[in-house]
C-alpha cells in the first residue's frame, strides 16, 4: 500500500479532517492532499509528526514501502553534494570586506602619532557592525547547519589577524600580553558573532513562522 493512502486512512481513523491535520502540522491543506494522492512525498519529519499524532508506529507507516525509502534516501544524499550558492557568496562577501578595511589602512595608513586613535576608532566603529552583521546572516541562513557555531572562533580570529597585519593594537592596549590581548580581541568579537549567529536563528524563526501563518491564512480562504 502506497504511503499517500496509509495516511489518508490513519489520519480518518484518528479522527482528524485535512484542515484540522494541515493545521497541526502547519502547512496547506493542499499539501496534505498531495501527499494523501501520492502526487508528492511528505518530508520524514513530517512523516514522524503524523505518526506521533495518528497512534501509529513508523513501521506501519513505512512497512514495504519500497518507493517513499528510496525517496528519503535519494533527497538526503542530494542534500549532501548540493551546492550552496548562498555560502559562497557569504564567504567571498566576508572576505572581500575585510581586505578593503587592510587595504584602506596601507592606502592611507595613520601618522605614529594617530595610530592608537585610529585603531580604537577601527576596534569600536567597524569591527562590531562588522562582524554582527555577517554573524547574523550566518545564522539566518540554515544552509550552514551545526557548522555555522564554528564560526565563532573564525570571526573573532579575523580581527586578530587584521591586527596582526596592520597596527598591532593587541600591543598598544596590552602592553604585549598575550592574556590580555585574548581578553581584549578575541572575546569580545567571539561574544559579538555568538550575539549574531543567535539574533538570524531568532530571525530565520519569526520569518518562517510569519510565512506559516500567511500561508495557512490564504488556504483557509480558499
Amino acid at each position: 500500500m502506497d504511503i499517500g493512502i496509509r495516511l489518508k486512512l490513519a489520519r480518518q481513523r484518528a479522527g482528524y479532517t485535512q484542515q484540522q491535520a494541515a493545521e497541526a502540522l502547519k502547512i496547506s491543506r493542499q499539501t496534505m492532499s498531495n501527499w494523501e494522492n501520492n502526487k508528492t512525498y511528505p518530508e520524514l519529519s513530517h512523516v514522524i509528526s503524523m505518526s506521533d499524532m495518528y497512534n501509529l508506529s513508523l513501521d506501519e507507516l513505512l512497512r514495504e514501502n519500497t518507493d517513499y525509502v528510496r525517496y528519503i534516501k535519494e533527497s538526503t544524499e542530494k542534500r549532501k553534494i548540493k551546492f550552496r550558492p548562498s555560502i559562497l557568496i557569504e564567504v567571498v562577501l566576508f572576505f572581500v570586506i575585510w581586505g578593503i578595511i587592510l587595504a584602506t589602512y596601507y592606502i592611507n595608513p595613520p601618522a605614529d602619532r594617530d595610530m592608537q586613535e585610529y585603531a580604537i576608532r577601527v576596534y569600536t566603529m567597524v569591527f562590531p557592525p562588522y562582524i554582527f552583521l555577517f554573524s547574523t546572516i550566518v545564522g539566518i541562513d540554515r544552509h550552514w547547519g551545526r557548522f555555522k557555531w564554528v564560526l565563532l572562533p573564525v570571526f573573532a580570529y579575523s580581527v586578530c589577524f587584521m591586527d596582526y597585519c596592520t597596527f598591532n593594537t593587541g600591543s598598544l592596549f596590552t602592553g604585549g600580553d598575550v592574556f590580555l590581548g585574548l581578553a581584549f580581541e578575541f572575546l569580545p568579537f567571539f561574544m559579538i558573532a555568538f550575539i549574531g549567529i543567535s539574533t538570524g536563528i531568532i530571525l530565520r524563526g519569526l520569518f518562517e513562522n510569519l510565512k506559516s501563518r500567511k500561508k495557512n491564512g490564504t488556504s483557509r480562504k480558499a
